[in-house]
C-alpha cells in the first residue's frame, strides 16, 4: 500500500482500477490514486476543468472487468504529462451517499492487504 499526502491521504491502487463512461462504457482512463472523496486519472481524453462527467470504477476480474460503483465527478484540476503525453486529472466525488462511501472503503481496504 502506498499513501501519497495531500488534503487527505489517497490510496494508490494495487490492482488496475479502470474508469469508464457510464453513457457509452467507453474506457476514459486508469486511477492513480484515491480517496472517498476524489480520485487522480491519467487519460487520453481532453477534459474541462470545473466539467461534471458521469464514471464507473471496474476492477480487472479474470479476462473481464467488474463494475464497482458508479458516480458523478467533477474536474478540479487537469495537467499534461509530458512524459506519457496523456491528461493527468484530479476529481472530485459528487453526492457521496453512505452505499457509495462503503464500496469506495471497501476498495480501500481491498487494495491495502
Amino acid at each position: 500500500m502506498s499513501i501519497n499526502k495531500r488534503v487527505e491521504d489517497r490510496l494508490v491502487p494495487l490492482e488496475v482500477v479502470v474508469v469508464r463512461d457510464e453513457s457509452s462504457n467507453a474506457e476514459v482512463g486508469r486511477v492513480l490514486d484515491y480517496s472517498v472523496n476524489g480520485f487522480m486519472l491519467s487519460t487520453h481524453l481532453k477534459l474541462k476543468n470545473e466539467e461534471e462527467y458521469r464514471y464507473s470504477f471496474s476492477l480487472k476480474n479474470g479476462d473481464s472487468f467488474e463494475k464497482l460503483l458508479t458516480f458523478r465527478t467533477q474536474c478540479r484540476w487537469k495537467r499534461l504529462d509530458p512524459s506519457t503525453g496523456l491528461m493527468i486529472a484530479g476529481f472530485k466525488i459528487l453526492h457521496r451517499g453512505e452505499d457509495k462511501i462503503a464500496l469506495i472503503k471497501a476498495l480501500i481496504h481491498r487494495n491495502s492487504k
